[in-house]
């Protein structure tokens, strides 16, 4: 996962005054106002909100690139950041610019009076937001004014979930402009004397603001927090600081509490402590970027309610994922403490405004079929898609659905718009397919894309499934996530089988107009694809992972390549694997490099006359690609989509000895079967099934 922080990268000059702004400015000379303060301190240091937000995310172990517009003079910066493991894929420097420069001045009470020189800020809007990126959460931050509404309207056509926060950007906009922003958003974030304006300039308070987003976050300095979410009020008190030296920056550092709370789907009481938290670790430290700390140290702080007292080397280049794990152990046991209700007493309010806000981008496909190509037979049906990206047009559904044959194809819109489909992609084996719609013939309906979240699949989640369920509108079904590692369900021979990936169950009860429909958490972030139902009371999900690498080629308008050793392997757990001979040093190899996994794949079958024929058999256990040791799916597949026309090593072990051979890697597009032929009574078809080719004849 991936947060990105649109805002300002800037040279902060600070300077604080040891003493109360409030005892030299007098309230009935404000409007012929001349003070002057006495510094004793002055140093330069590096900021910017955008800077600042990334730095503290990558303290607790998250991804949080900053976008933003600098000038010739950002070199120091540049350094800096690159040592500290934060991404400068969308900094974009302008030659004939300054950085912008802040000059703040802060008293101990942390009300500031800054001057600011915006620079190279000001051409903020030549960034755009990537939607192909992977971004799963969007900030807009205090920036170029055009900069910050481009960047707001393209996070919401592309579906991003993204956090509003004006800081002192706030005074560009007037009312109407605020209204609009915050009617896009998905959360409001801003300081107590912030709050204060937006709300006298939109004419909303706090309560009508809160309505239109999920939350609405109010930091009031020394006095804590207040979050305005679920229809509540959660007061969230201050963490005291082992020292207050500089709050410059505190906002910021809380920003990026809040951040990781919201990408951890952590609850807002959780959330709030952790923004409180990292605000108090800023104020003891002088500087917006000078205060560190590890996991260790972290969970330490929370304990005492302080912050921790040893200053670590920056950590290194983890992923994200590593740092949710350990920061989720660490902290919320002591996190929870004190809180009643929580999230389940939230949970009803929360689906429902999620299933309104993703309810205008799920669709009802209509198609007329064809004898198709490849194991479908002509038809007319309904299923499900959902828009994926509403700047292109681009709707997700099932392959099946798309179908490998001709089709016409009809998407409905909730509010009975309809819109005429065209098949831009259908995958070779996995059973999924992308549609193209013309967003400029949509009149009365805008729908949002809504974000892949691959990751977010885990067993216990709770889900909903939206969608046109035996010919409703629109139908939304509950299930709790059983199973990732479900073998490809089975529909017999002369039928489309999926295989080579895993599958995720659910116990749902859904039926075939189902088919295509987002699998989506209280987020309303997608973590698989409703494909068929086998029994009962029990679905199948497609996992996203190779969906989502298909959607970003096409986004960007490059080929989706597919490679294939025209082999099918089956995941086999590790018992069975010691009777097929699977040594003891490589079962022990696998279980240290996958601790959570329980097997690996094994050759299934083999496509006869294919090169790989005779070189691999049914029963080799694989172990390494390439000298990577890879135990399922996912890894295969990235490793030979991304090596079509080439050759990769395999090391497979049969019988209990080690087999290496070098085969080449196929283009599974150019085996897809793409005709049909039919003269008079004789019909010749060639299609797919697991990959026997089949000559037919009535």
């Amino acid at each position: 996962m991936t947060a990105l922080v649109c805002g300002s990268l800037a040279f902060d000059t600070v300077m604080v005054f040891p003493g109360h702004f409030r005892e030299h400015i007098l309230a009935d000379r404000i409007h012929m106002l001349n003070v002057s303060f006495l510094v004793p301190s002055m140093r330069r240091n590096f900021g910017g909100c955008a800077g600042n937000i990334a730095y503290n995310l990558r303290l607790l172990g998250e991804e949080g690139a900053p976008m933003g517009t600098v000038g010739h003079d950002f070199e120091p910066y540049r350094r800096w950041l690159k040592a500290c493991n934060v991404s400068l894929d969308y900094v974009r420097e302008l030659d004939d610019e300054f950085t912008a420069q802040a000059f703040i001045t802060t008293d101990i009470d942390d009300n500031q009076i800054t001057a600011f020189h915006p620079g190279a800020m000001s051409q903020s809007h030549l960034n755009a937001v990537p939607t192909a990126a992977g971004v799963t959460l969007g900030v807009v931050a205090p920036d170029g004014r055009d900069g910050m509404v481009a960047h707001a309207l393209q996070f919401a056509a592309a579906g991003i979930p993204w956090l509003f926060d004006p800081g002192q950007g706030l005074p560009m906009f007037d009312g109407e402009a605020l209204r609009d922003l915050i009617g896009k958003a998905t959360w409001v974030a801003v300081n107590d004397y912030e709050g204060q304006m937006l709300q006298e300039r939109t004419g909303w308070g706090p309560e009508e603001i809160a309505n239109k987003v999920r939350a609405y976050i109010v930091t009031r300095g020394a006095e804590g927090s207040v979050i305005h979410a679920d229809r509540k009020q959660y007061a969230v008190p201050t963490v005291k600081p082992e020292a207050v030296k500089d709050p410059t920056g505190c906002g910021d550092a809380y920003r990026a509490g809040l951040i990781f709370g919201l990408m951890n789907e952590l609850d807002w009481e959780t959330t709030g402590r952790i923004a409180s938290l990292m605000g108090s670790i800023k104020i003891a430290h002088s500087g917006t970027q000078n205060h560190r700390f590890n996991m260790n140290e972290f969970k330490q702080a929370s304990a005492r309610g302080v912050r921790p007292r040893t200053v670590t080397p920056f950590p290194a280049n983890t992923r994200g994922g590593a740092g949710r794990r350990l920061v989720r152990l660490l902290l919320l046991p002591w996190l929870a403490v004190g809180f009643v209700g929580g999230a389940s007493a939230a949970e009803s309010p929360a689906w429902d405004r999620t299933i309104e806000r993703i309810a205008p981008s799920v669709v009802t496909i209509e198609i007329d079929q064809t004898r198709a190509f490849d194991t479908e037979w002509n038809q007319s049906s309904q299923a499900t898609g959902f828009v994926v990206d509403a700047v292109r047009g681009l709707i997700l559904t099932n392959r099946h659905v798309v179908t490998p044959g001709p089709v016409v194809a009809t998407a409905v819109f909730q509010n009975r718009e309809e819109v005429e489909l065209h098949a831009v992609y259908r995958d070779p084996v996995h059973d999924f397919g992308i549609y193209r719609y013309d967003p400029a013939k949509l009149r009365y309906v805008q729908p949002a894309a809504l974000p892949l979240y691959p990751a977010g699949a885990r067993v216990g989640a709770e889900i909903r499934v939206v969608g046109n369920d035996a010919g409703e509108q629109l139908s939304i079904l509950a299930g709790t996530l059983a199973r990732l590692d479900r073998e490809a369900p089975e529909y017999g021979v002369g039928k489309y089988n999926d295989f080579n990936t895993f599958y995720v169950q659910a116990a749902s009860g859904t039926s075939g107009g189902l088919s295509g429909s987002p699998v989506i958490d209280i987020r309303g972030r997608r973590r698989a694809e409703r494909w068929r139902q086998q029994r009962a009371q029990s679905s199948f999900y497609l996992p996203l992972d190779r969906v989502q690498r298909a959607l970003q080629l096409i986004q960007r308008g490059e080929p989706v390549s597919r490679g294939t050793l025209k082999t099918v392997f089956n995941y086999t757990p590790y018992d069975e694997l010691v009777r097929l001979g699977l040594r003891a040093v490589t079962q022990e190899a696998a279980r240290k490099a996958h601790p959570d996994l329980t097997g690996m794949l094994v050759v299934d079958e083999v496509l006869p006359g294919s090169p790989t024929e005779g070189r691999l058999h049914p029963g080799d256990i694989l172990t390494h690609v390439n000298g990577q040791l890879v135990t399922t799916f996912l890894p295969l597949e990235e490793i030979l989509d991304s090596a079509v026309g080439g050759k990769v090593d395999i090391v497979v072990e049969r019988g209990g000895e080690r087999v290496q051979q070098t085969l080449p890697v196929g283009d599974l597009h150019a085996i897809t079967p793409s005709e049909f032929f039919e003269f008079g009574d004789f019909r010749r078809a060639r299609f797919r099934t697991r990959w026997r080719d089949t000559s037919m004849r009535p």
